[in-house]
């Protein structure tokens, strides 16, 4: 049989916490890289096509999509370590198929969507056993100034031509 008390004569210490506080998990991808990213467009083999990524006239709210291939270009299969970009705006997509053989290439999907108008940065990290490579991420409200030279090469004023009289 149990022995019954009350809860004055019951002296039961209960502590503040129940489980021990513990340090925060470790996130490698919010710590400082130990390697360098000074190669750009290629290194060791492995090739970046387009070398950086441009996301133009973003607007607040709508998702952008752009294909980044990494095309290996030795003569031998390259094993890729591809990390995300690091922001909450861009955002990565792989089909990772382990080592990537010769003149074939992994394909990169990298979204962007914009929470308000600004200039957006990042990077796309890749680690090969050669080296390590970087494909910087820009994203801007308005075009890239070559766009726009492309797009209107003539300017927006009519142009006025002047018929010169040539003596004969």
């Amino acid at each position: 049989m149990v022995d019954v008390c009350r809860n004055e004569e019951a002296r039961v210490a209960f502590p503040d916490t129940l489980v021990e506080p513990a340090d925060a998990p470790r996130n490698p991808l919010l710590e400082a890289p130990d390697h360098d990213y000074t190669l750009l467009g290629g290194v060791g083999g492995v090739r970046a096509d387009p070398p950086a990524l441009h996301f133009e006239r973003i607007v607040p709210g709508v998702r952008q999509v752009q294909r980044l291939r990494l095309i290996n270009t030795s003569g031998k299969s390259v094993r890729m370590h591809i990390h995300s970009p690091s922001t909450p705006f861009f955002s990565m997509g792989v089909d990772k198929r382990g080592s990537v053989l010769p003149g074939l290439a992994e394909e990169v999907t990298v979204a962007f969507t914009a929470t308000d108008l600004r200039y957006y940065q990042d990077a796309v990290r890749v680690h090969t056993a050669n080296g390590n490579l970087l494909v910087p991420l820009h994203a801007c409200a308005r075009p890239r100034p070559s766009a726009c030279a492309a797009s209107n090469p003539l300017p927006a004023q009519p142009l006025r031509l002047a018929l010169l009289s040539l003596p004969r």
